[in-house]
């Protein structure tokens, strides 16, 4: 059920927009162009992950603007640099997430220099290594971040603090570049929606209860799949996360983290959308992730 909010209505409660759809141009290989109707916004910010059997591939946001009463999410995703592919554009499944940041939500966007939600401050520490403080929050919130602008590259957080690392795609090279980072706080990053996160521990793959939230109080489990030659993959359960008997699935970005060193690139493979959201997501260690 959609809820009414202050600002813009809708473009589904709006009688002039309500047949209008979320369109999708595939303008060339692992290119594409998502069009939000009605939903232009100086404020709003844009994630992308990858969905489905796409392990190794990433994508990122190469901008994100809006067009008259619309906003447009310019995508480009790549395969890995690895023994078959040398980092070349890949046609694949992607989840994009624009929304309006709300209360216990900050948010930066190096690329247009957007902050909001909180006072934000980024700090380089290297080549391709940031340092990111939001004044106010725990450290035991979700941080998620997309790699902003043309070029092919990963963004990853490190550890505990908020540590951003970006390296090329084809290389692993180290490399200053564009990034979006959402930080959500004991709350779900998209407004009036339910939802859940999930940390896990460095051992044992058990939820880091400290760092884990869900808004509707259910509790929370994971459990290891079967692992698959190039990696392994992980099934999380999130009771009441999600809408009971919601019409449509329900996306979950999956993000890679780590105390030291460089994570592997994890993607959600799909998620259910009743009382009971099941997410499989798998994560792979290429001779070149970052």
């Amino acid at each position: 059920m959609l809820k009414k909010r202050s600002g813009p209505v809708h473009w589904k409660q709006n009688p002039a927009t309500k047949n209008r759809v979320v369109d999708i141009q595939h303008t060339a290989t692992g290119h594409y162009l998502v069009r939000f109707p009605a939903l232009a916004s100086a404020r709003g910010v844009a994630h992308v992950t990858v969905n489905g059997n796409s392990l190794g591939i990433s994508c990122v946001v190469r901008d994100s603007r809006d067009d008259g009463p619309d906003h447009l999410v310019d995508v480009a995703c790549y395969y890995p640099d690895d023994r078959t592919h040398n980092g070349e554009p890949a046609d694949t499944q992607f989840t994009v997430l624009f929304t309006e940041p709300k209360s216990r939500v900050a948010t930066v966007d190096t690329a247009s220099g957007l902050r909001s939600g909180a006072p934000i401050s980024v700090r380089p520490l290297g080549v391709g290594e940031y340092e990111v403080t939001v004044e106010g929050f725990s450290a035991t919130g979700y941080a998620q971040i997309t790699p902003r602008g043309p070029d092919a590259v990963r963004c990853r957080t490190i550890g505990a603090r908020i540590v951003v690392r970006c390296a090329t795609i084809v290389g692993n090279h180290p490399v200053d570049a564009a990034w979006t980072l959402s930080y959500a706080d004991r709350t779900t990053p998209a407004p009036f929606a339910p939802g859940a996160y999930v940390r896990t521990t460095d051992e044992g793959l058990a939820i880091d209860d400290a760092r884990s939230y869900n808004s509707a109080g259910g509790a929370m489990k994971v459990q290891w799949q079967t692992p698959a030659v190039t990696g392994s993959g992980s099934r999380a359960w999130a009771p009441s996360a999600t809408p009971p008997r919601s019409p449509s699935p329900t996306r979950v970005p999956a993000t890679a983290t780590a105390r030291t060193g460089s994570p592997p690139p994890c993607r959600t493979a799909r998620c259910g959308s009743m009382s009971i959201a099941t997410t499989p997501t798998g994560c792979m260690r290429t001779a070149t992730s970052v």
